[in-house]
């Protein structure tokens, strides 16, 4: 194959060199169109099997080394494979010093009764491959500019095992591009039932590029362009875009079979000729700058809506270490918090509720102050009594009367806020308005009367699941706590994952002044509301597991983090916060010095990651002792000595003693 003529002949006629540089590599445009700052990731995800994937990915890395990106700035993965053999796209990477890895490096193997021996648990459980599989590729991707990922046959591949191709983009935070066979209704009919599979699991899809075109005939590739581009036309605000049609290039037919017998200088020039015939046919550009531009391919992600300088200064998530710093220099002992800092939940019952919904309450809307100072600047000089969190910028509120009164202002009125903490009820007047929400009687009383109910039971499950994620997220051992909180967390985390995109897609466009009504038809399409309150469950269900596998007074507060997420509850926050505990009779830091004294040990798991106690000191009071860890969700009335607890069980403990704290702070 020496010497061969690396042109390739369209209806007939060969391309000539300036028909190739200018349908091939605009590098310039190209490298435009990549962040300096974070890796962009790409799915290359395969409607069926043998649809030319391998192809495809050897197109987008050939074209990004040809615009100028250096080796060291490119990756490939396959996560998940089947071990094929050698091929052309491994043996083009190896040459370029492009990091590759798949076959046995791969993360996960689907060797020979992998499947059986999962099914009959020999093999973990599929959070563990996907947790394993999302660590690889973040490693992979450090000091890189773009990674593509490469799927396993078709999406549903690995389903049995949990593992199927949309998770594993969820995993690996990548965008999908669809690899389809070319055609004309068999084409989008595939396209359309694929990227349902991934839209059903909230992963985005950037469009598809439509691969082994026929060279002539009826369903000729560029009769197929012309029928699959019209279709896409049609489709208005589709998020999906169409890519482009890539001819067959009958040299590559059959080359993983005879690539071992194959020569080095021929397999150079086959790659060349698939990154020239595929810069040809298809918009790389399109595709890097869609990529770039998705929310799971942003490494930096900022508040819409900043909280305004005002008295005091605002922390995010309701952050301990700066208040129990406080108490440490005021004096405070183990467990007690600054009296007045958690008065947050009475302050909507007390002084907002009966005159104003607040209609933005999230956790950077909490304002820390000290009341007795000229300025409300709190120190870490003052005492607890000077220390309160309220909730601040009111920009949002409305008259509780006219919300719901003969104005019907809730009917009328822009819906506000960070949708992150949005209920169901929310997407819904957003998706498909007000009549529509009226249908539904529990979503409409939450809408109308538990906004605020709700937004603070999100904040409080993101106090409680937010470090402990972290800390398993960074490999630290849970020790002995149950699997039902490893549940919670992991509900959390596909919550958070999913609204913050959707966040970012919506902020994206508003911040530009762009175009929302493709953003709002993809949030239809995909049925928003419903994710939503299917994903609110799930954290729901959880906390009430996690209560029945908990002492009674950490049950209680799940309870009641689980009830002001719930569009079902006739609980009002009065009866909520009772559920949680009763109010301190002494003052705001009595029941937390209170609990302190009933569970000393966990206590001092919490002091300790706070830092408000000596670590030495906590072991040596410690030692011996065999307590039982209600704050960490220990089975009741079980009991294991303080040193068998693992680092995430001990952020669990202090998790709920900032959570107790919050929900014991308000008045009965």
């Amino acid at each position: 194959m020496a010497g061969m003529d690396k042109s390739y002949f369209l209806d007939g006629k060969p391309s000539s060199g300036a028909e190739v540089n200018q349908a091939g590599h605009a590098g310039t445009e190209l490298l435009q169109m990549l962040p300096s700052t974070t890796c962009v990731r790409v799915f290359v995800a395969g409607a069926v099997t043998h649809v030319g994937k391998t192809s495809v990915c050897l197109g987008l890395l050939a074209a990004l080394r040809k615009a100028g990106l250096t080796a060291q700035e490119l990756a490939y993965i396959k996560p998940a494979t089947q071990c094929e053999a050698p091929d052309l796209l491994s043996k083009w990477c190896a040459k370029e010093g492009i990091e590759y890895v798949a076959g046995e490096e791969a993360p996960l193997v689907f060797y020979s009764g992998f499947t059986r021996s999962f099914l009959a648990g020999e093999q973990g459980t599929s959070a563990q491959w996907l947790q394993k599989i999302e660590e690889r590729i973040q490693k992979l991707s450090d000091g890189k500019r773009v990674v593509i990922v490469d799927g396993v046959g078709f999406p549903a591949v690995g389903s049995i095992v949990g593992v199927d191709n949309a998770d594993v983009a969820r995993a690996s935070r990548a965008p999908v591009l669809l690899v389809c066979k070319s055609g004309v209704g068999s084409a989008v009919d595939s396209f359309s039932l694929n990227s349902s599979y991934f839209l059903a699991k909230s992963v985005p899809v950037l469009g598809a590029v439509f691969n082994l075109g026929e060279i002539e005939g009826f369903y000729s590739w560029d009769k197929c362009r012309e029928s699959i581009e019209a279709w896409f036309a049609l489709q208005g605000g589709r998020r999906e875009r169409f890519y482009g049609v890539v001819p067959k290039l009958p040299e590559l037919d059959g080359l993983r079979e005879r690539i071992k017998d194959t020569g080095e200088d021929d397999l150079d020039a086959l790659a060349d000729m698939n990154a020239v015939h595929f810069a040809q046919h298809v918009d790389i550009a399109a595709i890097f700058a869609d990529a770039a531009a998705d929310p799971w391919c942003r490494g930096v992600r900022t508040n819409p809506q900043p909280v305004p300088t005002v008295k005091g200064s605002t922390f995010q998530p309701l952050s301990r270490d700066a208040v129990s710093a406080t108490a440490k220099k005021s004096g405070a002992k183990g467990g007690q918090l600054p009296a007045l800092r958690w008065s947050l939940t009475d302050q909507p019952n007390r002084s907002r509720a009966p005159l104003a919904w607040h209609r933005d309450v999230n956790s950077h809307n909490v304002l820390i102050c000290n009341e007795t100072s000229e300025d409300g600047t709190l120190s870490l000089d003052d005492g607890e009594e000077t220390a309160s969190f309220w909730l601040c910028d009111l920009g949002l509120a409305v008259d509780s009367q006219s919300w719901i009164g003969e104005e019907n202002l809730w009917r009328v009125t822009d819906i506000g806020g960070d949708c992150r903490y949005w209920p169901a009820s929310c997407w819904m007047v957003h998706c498909f308005g007000a009549d529509y929400l009226e249908e539904r009687p529990n979503f409409c009383r939450q809408y109308k009367s538990r906004l605020d109910i709700h937004a603070l039971g999100i904040t409080a499950i993101e106090v409680l699941c937010t470090k402990p994620l972290a800390l398993r997220t960074a490999g630290a051992p849970a020790g002995d706590v149950p699997s039902c909180w490893s549940s919670l967390l992991d509900a959390w985390k596909q919550y958070h994952d999913t609204v913050s995109d959707w966040w970012q897609a919506i902020y994206s466009v508003f911040s530009a002044g762009g175009d929302f009504r493709p953003v709002h038809a993809w949030l239809v399409e995909i049925a928003a509301p419903d994710k939503v309150v299917t994903l609110v469950g799930n954290m729901r269900q959880a906390l009430y597991e996690c209560a029945d596998c908990s002492d009674e007074a950490v049950a209680q507060l799940l309870r009641a983090v689980a009830a002001a997420a719930d569009e079902d509850s006739q609980l009002e926050l009065l009866d909520i916060c009772k559920l949680a505990g009763q109010a301190p009779e002494t003052g705001p830091g009595a029941a937390l010095s209170t609990e302190a004294k009933q569970d000393p040990s966990s206590t001092a798991a919490a002091d300790v990651a706070a830092g408000t106690q000596d670590s030495a000191t906590s072991q040596e009071e410690s030692r011996g002792k065999a307590t039982r860890h209600s704050c960490s969700g220990y089975g009741r009335g079980s009991s294991m000595p303080r040193s068998h607890a693992g680092p995430m069980s001990v952020r669990l403990s202090v998790a709920f003693t900032e959570l107790r704290g919050l929900w014991r702070g308000s008045r009965s």
